[in-house]
């Protein structure tokens, strides 16, 4: 694994070629480094400006070059949210790297975590949180699923979905909480008494006595939760209770 002193220096590497490479004309750090949040575990997330007239394709090939040739490392996957295509990379040592691109015209903060290194920043609509009303129902829809897998008797798809009903309850009371929902990055901070119910709804082996169990756990704990999104006006309580029973 590698330590706090390699991605320092593997990220001012990145940042020293980024000043080299004549399409790019603006860099910023993201993620949680930015605001002095990392920690040994932390990746290396920086977001690029390019020239407009820039051929993205071309930009890629050449910092996928850059980061084998430099660093050892391959790409994992890419992504896109609006104007920025993401390229996540992962070193021989596992450490990950996140890649922004953006048009230099839409360059600019999306969070609260960025820190501009070198060009400018233009104004960027900030990336919202999930619509509490939606992750709701996705989380009664998952609830619905899994009682009737079990009924099917297909326990692994049961399992399934009793465990993303089980992650959407913690966004759902992470936003209610004016907490970070975003990948589980505040799930620690739920208070134990509610970590503590939510635990009880895991299981080892997913057979229908264990997951009738913990889907009833489920619902008690998702109806709690329900019944204080006031946008929802306490519907759809006594259809949990039959996914319940």
């Amino acid at each position: 694994m590698y330590s706090k002193k390699d991605r320092i220096k593997v990220e001012k590497q990145i940042i020293d070629f980024a000043k080299l490479d004549s399409n790019i004309i603006d860099c910023a750090i993201v993620g949680s480094k930015s605001v002095g949040n990392d920690d040994k575990w932390s990746d290396i997330d920086l977001a690029f400006g390019y020239e407009i007239d820039a051929d993205i394709n071309q930009i890629l090939r050449y910092w996928s070059k850059i980061m084998f040739e430099s660093f050892g490392a391959n790409k994992l996957f890419d992504m896109s949210y609006k104007e920025s295509l993401y390229r996540v990379f992962l070193l021989p040592n596992a450490l990950q790297v996140d890649l922004s691109f953006t048009p230099s015209d839409h360059f600019g903060a999306i969070t609260d975590n960025f820190k501009l290194i070198f060009g400018n920043q233009r104004k960027r609509e900030f990336k919202s949180l999930p619509e509490i009303n939606s992750i709701a129902g996705y989380t009664i829809l998952f609830a619905l699923k899994t009682r009737t897998s079990i009924e099917r008797e297909k326990y692994w798809q049961a399992q399934y979905y009793l465990t993303k009903c089980r992650e959407n309850t913690m966004i759902l009371k992470c936003l209610k909480e004016n907490l970070n929902s975003f990948d589980g990055r505040s799930f620690d901070e739920l208070t134990p008494s509610f970590l503590n119910q939510i635990q009880n709804t895991m299981i080892n082996e997913p057979n229908k006595r264990n997951l009738e169990n913990a889907l009833k756990s489920m619902i008690h704990i998702l109806i709690k939760e329900l019944s204080t999104v006031d946008s929802l006006n306490y519907k759809f309580i006594n259809e949990l209770e039959i996914i319940g029973k």
